[in-house]
């Protein structure tokens, strides 16, 4: 009952706490630094807190938009970031998905944008910014005309979040953001522990191949296992 329930949850908070090492890790890769992944995880956090989005859809959005665009990206993680979570509100999928179709669209221009093309948005630029042909544009001017109705105001993609975020999976979301968010600092100081228990299997395992393969002597190492 309550028991299991109260395992099932911290079990959850483990996980998600190892997924978020596994961001901050590509992160840093990416951006350069660990401070500068921590304060992007920081920002999609607080994205995800007011959007119909959960925080491992925002953050692997992020990230997958941080491998895409590269230095484009860095100067304003929080705005291309919100941007996207405007465009996937606005098209009706998962910001993931959302961020992959952008990110290709902005590292190779219109004729990488299909799923763009599927869902109107090249249409959409197309009317908004009163181009005939998006083909014919550099792709410094692609990324201007895909950016431009995404950020302004008047027109209608911006904002699409701040709309869903006032239904019902919007409020739903956000309550569930509320608990995993919980979650990982209930259970972030076990993920020390388990580093530490990982490593000290990981010496005792290879140390029982190397003798069973009698590259050293004969005791055994279970009792090394043991006192674990």
């Amino acid at each position: 009952g309550l028991s299991r329930a109260m395992a099932g949850s911290i079990r959850e908070g483990v996980a998600l706490n190892f997924q978020f090492q596994t961001m901050e890790v590509r992160l840093t890769g990416l951006l350069g630094s660990a401070s500068s992944a921590r304060s992007a995880l920081k920002e999609f956090q607080r994205i995800a807190a007011t959007t119909a989005f959960t925080i491992t859809d925002v953050s692997e959005a992020g990230t997958t938009l941080g491998a895409f665009m590269g230095k484009s990206f860095q100067k304003d993680i929080a705005g291309t970031t919100k941007a996207v979570a405007d465009l996937a509100a606005f098209m009706g999928l998962n910001m993931t998905e959302a961020a992959a179709a952008f990110g290709r669209a902005m590292a190779a221009g219109a004729g990488a944008a299909d799923i763009l093309r599927e869902r109107g948005v090249l249409n959409l630029i197309k009317e908004f910014q009163g181009i005939e042909d998006l083909t014919k544009l550099t792709l410094p001017e692609f990324r201007a005309a895909l950016m431009s109705p995404l950020v302004d105001a008047a027109g209608p993609v911006a904002g699409a979040t701040e709309r869903m975020s006032q239904t019902t999976v919007g409020a739903v979301s956000n309550m569930k953001d509320s608990w995993q968010a919980f979650l990982r600092e209930f259970t972030s100081s076990v993920s020390p522990g388990l580093k530490a228990l990982a490593k000290e299997l990981t010496a005792v395992f290879n140390e029982a191949a190397e003798r069973i393969s009698g590259d050293k002597g004969s005791e055994q190492p279970y009792k090394r296992l043991l006192s674990v």
